[in-house]
C-alpha cells in the first residue's frame, strides 16, 4: 500500500478536488441510486464559486505517492463540509487520516463541537471518528429527466470536542 501523506490545500488543488469530489459521489456512493447520485454531482465543480468554497475554508489533501486521493474542509464555525476520498482509495484509513488532520483545528475554535451533514455511505466513517447522529435529514438535490423529484437522505451528526 501507498504512504499516505496530508498536507494544506491551496488553490492550484481546486480542480483536482473537484474530480475527487465528483468521482467519490458518482462513483463511490453505492449507498445512492444512479439518479440520486447523478442530482448530487451533475457536472464537475469548477469556476469562482468553487474556489470560494475552498478558499473560505480549512482544507486537507490526503497523497498517496504524491497524488490526491481524497481531501476534507473545515469551516470557521466547526462545520465540517466536504469528505471526499476516491473510490478505490476508500476504506484505506485515508478518512481516518483526513479528520485526525482537521479535528485540532475544531478544538483551537473552542465551540465545543464539530458537526457535519453526513451521507449514508459516510455516516459510518464519522461514527468511527466518535459522531454521534443529532437526527436523519432528507434534503431536495433537484429533479430527474422525467421531472421527478430527487430526494437525497442524509444525517446531521456531531461531535463534542
Amino acid at each position: 500500500m501507498a504512504n499516505i501523506d496530508i498536507r494544506n490545500g491551496q488553490a492550484a488543488d481546486w480542480d483536482t478536488l473537484a474530480v475527487i469530489f465528483h468521482e467519490a459521489v458518482r462513483e463511490g456512493a453505492v449507498a445512492y441510486t444512479k439518479a440520486q447520485r447523478a442530482a448530487w454531482s451533475q457536472v464537475l465543480r469548477a469556476g469562482a464559486d468553487w474556489s470560494l468554497r475552498m478558499t473560505r475554508q480549512e482544507v486537507r489533501v490526503a497523497e498517496a505517492d504524491g497524488v490526491p486521493v481524497g481531501f476534507m474542509t473545515l469551516e470557521m464555525n466547526n462545520y465540517l463540509d466536504c469528505a471526499y476520498i476516491l473510490p478505490r482509495w476508500q476504506g484505506r484509513g485515508v478518512f481516518r487520516s483526513l479528520y485526525q488532520a482537521l479535528e485540532p483545528s475544531a478544538k483551537q475554535a473552542g465551540t465545543g463541537r464539530i458537526y457535519t451533514h453526513a451521507s449514508l455511505h459516510a455516516r459510518g466513517a464519522f461514527t468511527a471518528m466518535g459522531f454521534a447522529t443529532v437526527q436523519p435529514e432528507t434534503v431536495k438535490m433537484g429533479e430527474g429527466d422525467d421531472g421527478a423529484q430527487i430526494w437525497l437522505p442524509r444525517f446531521l451528526m456531531e461531535k463534542q470536542l
